[in-house]
């Protein structure tokens, strides 16, 4: 299993940096990249905890209290780190667009992710992960009209078979 993991995770660093080397080698880390590397550490212990811990609550109930606990977090972040907001400067496009990231993709991601943990199990929920930057190149072929290197496809595939045989794990195990 071990393998596949590192199959996975070559195939997507592949993606996201393109195919160079070079680009891989000179990578580093500022604040905002370590902070989301430890949120993605985190999403993981999440849906493990959550399979775990979960014991027949309703599913919306759960997503209520994350999202609430969450809101909290940020809350006592903002109160000890003394931040002001200035919600007074953003403009009704900016008000749109949080309540958009805020209401919308919090709630719907937060519900996808924690049903589906419980219904696949986490292993099989994260293996997606290997999938988000070939998604993102898509998407940015479909949108924004952004070809895709030729050289970013074998880490497309590599990213793809390690998603699959995750997915396909259990079952090879039932038929044997």
């Amino acid at each position: 299993m071990l393998l596949v993991y590192f199959i996975g995770s070559c195939g997507t660093c592949w993606v996201i940096f393109g195919g160079d080397i070079e680009a891989l080698l000179a990578f580093s880390l500022n604040w905002g990249d370590a902070l989301f590397l430890a949120g993605c550490i985190s999403m993981v212990f999440f849906s493990i905890s959550l399979k775990l811990l979960y014991r027949g609550d309703e599913l919306l109930v759960i997503v209520f209290c994350t999202l609430l606990c969450g809101a909290g977090w940020m809350l006592l972040a903002l109160l000890i780190l003394d931040q002001p907001l200035n919600w007074g400067l953003l403009d009704v496009d900016l008000w749109l667009h949080m309540g958009y990231l805020s209401i919308f993709t919090t709630l719907a991601s937060t519900f996808i992710i924690q049903k589906t943990t419980l219904v696949l199990g986490p292993v099989k929920v994260m293996a997606y992960i290997y999938l988000s930057p070939a998604f993102v190149a898509f998407i940015m072929l479909f949108i924004e009209g952004k070809s895709i290197d030729y050289i970013i496809f074998p880490g497309m595939f590599l990213s793809l078979i390690a998603t699959m045989v995750l997915q396909l794990q259990d079952r090879h195990k039932a038929i044997h």
